[in-house]
């Protein structure tokens, strides 16, 4: 009775769509009768009425170049390319006249930035800068598809207070931020769409398989990128921000099907402490007059204040109060395809559509409406950055790394891609028990524009108002790139010496006669491994030392890698290896030594001490944060990994690799046997995080976890409260790990920052050879956590090694590639790649089955 009544019911509510209804213009654009006939309509160039399919990014650019070839609103931008090579565009949109002298506005309004030139600006007729971006996540579609309508209202609306707007604004529109992903997402949907919409939420079309079209094509959330600039599409977009430096900024999501519409602000309780109260401000009255009134009209359920937070300044909704401006977030709740039954009634395609064209248009009304005020803020913040510097007892950060230039420049890079100006250091700066010198280390003074981005970007803040957050509360970036750095209390311009510009890769070098006897490397370079791959591909014999040697006046530490050049030993000749060598001293900013003999201190070069490397064959099984490893290997280190499908991995050829890495996720259940018995025969097992779970499960690895008892809060309505704010919600903390132990080579101290964003805390093991990292008694360097999950975490592992057959399994309890910007902690995965091998048998913990063995049997 219950499924004859549910599949009636069902029936009835399709019935709602008829076969083939698609709404026309007039539905998002009530006025569109009355716009400029010469504008093509995107129905005229798509063919078919937007809603009616998902556009592809092709056919949005085949729109903005139909709208540009005719319209003098207009005028488009190049600032990129994303992964895929998919050209990225952003919309100005003004006034004719405006457009005629857009150069000046421009300079006219950067002068706002610049306190020494903002005073002579008159802001009384100065355009107002609103810039809208659309789905960043590209399977959340309603806002590249509104996008278009709001390029068609702004090309060719003619009614007064449009025309208006573009007197007195110029107007950005990013209509496609994620290229790579919204393709990946509308090529599903539209794959799967039927001619009679079908609402069950059930249907294939509203399930898209991983890893769905939300990241890009590394599968990365670019919306967690603005300020670590890891990917071009951020790249492009924070330098056109920078450029431009807009008034407002809004940022077009979605969210679960059953909520209702969200606008920003968010939690009142969460907003980071330095973004001003005068932001908030101002983002509660566009909330409040001009958000909710639009959606009050058309009797539209909405939220605000609620559910999410202003805290993370490294997604979309956060990152403009660091740059004078104010961002706000919409949240539209998905269809997920084209229709979808929720507990709201039928969501339509179409409706997701309209309430983000909604949104859009409201925010140009208010921003316009609030423009001079908005223009005189930016003024305000930037002044008051001098003033704020002038007052701060910290004057400047210094930062570097004596062992690692690599990772001291990439964060050098991301400082200065975020409109910050870095510099070197004069002379030798000594602080916080540091000493950096001017080769090896950067210094980012406080007085300058930037003043709030900087402190945000490498302060420790202890102190928070909630214990709940939407994301991330600890990021702060030396910790993420595990160098030295410091807080100068005095500063002046005689500390700053040459200012740091982009294209000043560091360069390594070679020391010694080409025509030696061996050459040698160490492990400390960020990217010594790919240098390590180069050699082994090319088929040159490679060693690694266990221990450290001296030779030629040098000290090696522990994992160089050492080049014999005798004939006996090499297929190349010495000029064959030396050509890449010259490639690894150039490209790899890697110092290599010449040595002339092997008779070296310590280890002479034909000890034991140095065992003969194979070059990984590397698989990587498609669940969790697979992502980021392929990204690690093919981007960063030029190393080719295979991506197996887990579904399927149980049915493969695994023989054809020598190391499989599964980053988080579970392990099927069907996969697990095949893999136990690819382990055994030699090979090299690496998970991060949930895939210890399937990895207790199958045998894998003798791990047990610390189980803790949640707190669910002292009344009813705090339950769902209680409980996230027990979570870890990407936190940064102090490990400390064995230097002699391979996964630790190449790291210089034995204290290691991670970050962590689970519950998941392993318990010791009696074999504490098998946990070579952990963390420290007080663990919290950065972040907000409650104490009780510090104090479960302290003493824990980080690290946990096992033995199954003659192979290995590292289980790491982090995830070391975290969002691609721990450069610091990407050595644990690299050496338990490279190094996983040659570990010790003995240090590594039995599974289960046979310490349950060993123990019947004493």
């Amino acid at each position: 009775m219950k499924k004859y009544l549910f599949v009636t019911v069902f029936f009835v509510f399709n019935l709602c769509r008829t076969i083939g209804q698609t709404a026309d213009l007039s539905y998002y654009l009530p006025r569109s009768d009355s716009y400029d006939r010469k504008i093509p309509t995107p129905e005229s160039i798509l063919g078919f009425q937007i809603g009616e399919w998902h556009v592809s990014h092709e056919q949005v650019l085949n729109y903005i170049r139909a709208v540009a070839a005719v319209s003098d609103r207009v005028k488009p931008v190049h600032y990129g390319y994303s992964y895929e090579k998919r050209p990225l565009y952003f919309l100005i949109f003004t006034s004719p006249e405006n457009l005629k002298n857009l150069d000046r506005i421009k300079a006219e309004h950067l002068k706002l930035s610049e306190p020494s030139l903002s005073g002579n600006v008159n802001t009384d007729r100065l355009p107002v800068f609103t810039w809208l971006g659309h789905s960043i996540h590209g399977n959340e579609a309603s806002g590249v598809n509104a996008a278009l309508l709001l390029i068609y209202h702004l090309a060719a609306a003619n009614d007064s207070e449009t025309l208006k707007w573009l007197d007195e604004s110029v107007i950005f529109i990013d209509p496609a931020i994620n290229p790579d992903g919204i393709n990946r997402f509308a090529e599903w949907v539209n794959l799967n769409k039927s001619v009679v919409p079908n609402a069950d939420t059930q249907e294939r079309e509203h399930s898209e398989p991983w890893p769905g079209g939300r990241g890009n094509h590394y599968w990365f959330d670019l919306n967690r990128d603005w300020l670590n600039l890891q990917h071009p599409e951020s790249q492009g977009r924070i330098a056109a921000l920078i450029e431009w430096r807009p008034n407002v900024y809004t940022d077009a999501h979605e969210q679960g099907t059953n909520a209702n519409y969200h606008f920003s602000p968010g939690e009142p309780t969460r907003v980071h402490p330095l973004i001003p109260d005068q932001a908030q401000d101002f983002i509660k009255r566009l909330a409040r007059d001009f958000y909710a009134p639009a959606f009050d009209e058309r009797k539209i359920l909405y939220f605000s204040a609620e559910n999410f937070d202003d805290y993370y300044l490294g997604r979309g909704r956060e990152y403009l109060d660091f740059h004078g401006g104010i961002a706000l977030l919409w949240e539209q709740p998905s269809s997920r395809g084209y229709v979808q039954a929720s507990s709201n009634g039928l969501l339509t395609f179409e409706l997701a559509i309209l309430n983000q064209l909604t949104t859009g248009l409201a925010t140009i009304r208010g921003s316009h409406a609030l423009r001079k005020e908005l223009l005189d803020y930016q003024r305000w913040y930037f002044r008051q950055a001098f003033e704020d510097a002038a007052k701060d007892p910290v004057k400047a950060y210094v930062f570097g790394s004596p062992s690692d230039k690599v990772a001291a420049y990439r964060l050098a890079e991301l400082v200065k891609r975020n409109g910050i100006d870095v510099y070197r250091p004069a002379r030798s700066i000594e602080a916080n028990g540091k000493k950096f010198d001017p080769s090896n280390a950067y210094i980012v003074p406080l007085n300058q524009k930037q003043h709030r981005l900087i402190h945000a970007i490498f302060e420790i803040r202890e102190t928070y108002r909630d214990s709940l957050s939407y994301d991330i509360t600890g990021w702060t970036l030396p910790f993420a790139f595990n160098l030295d750095y410091a807080k100068l209390t005095s500063f002046d311009a005689s500390l700053s010496g040459d200012r740091f510009e982009l294209n000043q890769f560091p360069q390594g070098k070679f020391t010694g006669n080409r025509e030696a006897y061996a050459y040698a490397f160490e492990w400390d370079g960020y990217y010594a491994p790919r240098a390590l791959y180069r050699l082994l591909d090319a088929g040159i014999l490679a060693k690694v030392s266990a221990g450290k040697f001296t030779g030629d006046g040098h000290e090696f530490d522990r994992g160089t890698i050492l080049i014999p050049l005798g004939e006996t030993y090499q297929s190349k000749s010495v000029s064959d290896i030396y050509s890449i060598i010259e490639q690894i001293v150039r490209e790899d900013a890697i110092d290599v030594h010449a040595l002339s003999g092997g008779y070296t201190s310590g280890h002479n070069l034909g000890s034991s001490n140095f065992t003969t490397l194979k070059k990984p064959r590397i698989a990587i099984l498609g669940v969790g944060s697979a992502g980021e490893v392929w990204h690690l290997f093919d981007r960063r280190f030029g190393i080719p990994v295979s991506m197996i499908a887990s579904e399927t991995a149980g049915r493969i050829d695994l023989n054809r690799y020598n190391v499989i890495i599964v980053p988080g996720g579970a392990v099927p259940a069907g996969v697990q046997n095949a893999l136990r018995e690819w382990v055994s025969a030699g090979n090299t097992l690496i998970g991060y995080e949930g895939a210890l779970n399937s990895f207790a499960q199958a045998r894998l690895l003798n791990v047990e976890f610390v189980s803790e008892s949640p707190n669910y809060g002292g009344t009813y309505e705090n339950v769902n409260i209680a409980l996230r704010a027990q979570s870890i919600a990407g936190v940064i903390f102090q490990t400390k790990i064995d230097l002699t132990h391979p996964l630790a080579w190449g790291y210089k101290s034995e204290l290691l920052p991670v970050f962590k964003n689970s519950r998941l805390i392993l318990k010791g093991s009696e074999n504490k050879l098998s946990t070579p990292i952990s963390y420290t008694a007080k663990p919290l360097l950065s972040g907000n956590v409650l104490p009780g999950v510090v104090k479960n975490l302290a003493g824990t592992p980080v690290a946990l090694l096992g033995r199954v057959g003659a192979g290995q399994v590292i289980g790491y309890a982090v995830n070391p590639n975290f969002r691609a910007i721990w450069y610091g902690t990407n050595r644990l995965t690299t050496n338990a790649v490279f190094f996983g091998s040659l570990i010790n048998p003995v240090t590594l913990a039995q599974p289960p089955a046979v310490a349950a063995e060993r123990g019947r049997d004493e």
